[in-house]
């Protein structure tokens, strides 16, 4: 069974247990996430996301390890933040509605789950709890 099958009472994935938001939804609102969430697998040296491409979901790391890379004007790549197993990222540029304007790559193999846009935005509008946990 993989970690994202994985279920701790029978009725929540594991990867949303261990994450600080999930406490905060209502039964509906996880009911909805856990139906339109997507999985994906991405070995090292794979981009989590591609610079430049819509940002179309959440992105949580199950498992692994990825790093945040970023052109400098002089064409330099620079490594300004890393992402671990629980970690989420994507909110800002969801929120904007827009671009990957950095590059996530996997230093491990990763396991992600993946919140629709839609999702996320949905969350955001109607519950207070899930937008203080995102500040």
């Amino acid at each position: 069974m993989s970690m994202s099958d994985a279920m701790n009472d029978g009725k929540t994935p594991i990867w949303a247990a261990r994450s600080g938001w999930w406490g905060r939804l209502q039964p509906g609102e996880k009911a909805r996430v856990v139906s339109e969430v997507s999985y994906q697998s991405v070995c090292s040296g794979e981009p989590l996301q591609r610079y430049g491409t819509p940002a179309l979901y959440w992105i949580g790391v199950i498992s692994g390890l990825a790093k945040f890379i970023v052109t400098t004007a002089s064409g330099k790549p620079l490594v300004y933040s890393g992402i671990g197993t629980g970690g989420w990222f994507g909110e800002g540029t969801l929120m904007r509605r827009g671009i990957w304007r950095y590059q996530a790559l996997a230093i491990r193999d990763c396991e992600l789950v993946l919140v629709p846009r839609e999702t996320f935005l949905w969350l955001l509008e109607r519950n207070i709890g899930f937008s203080h946990y995102l500040l």
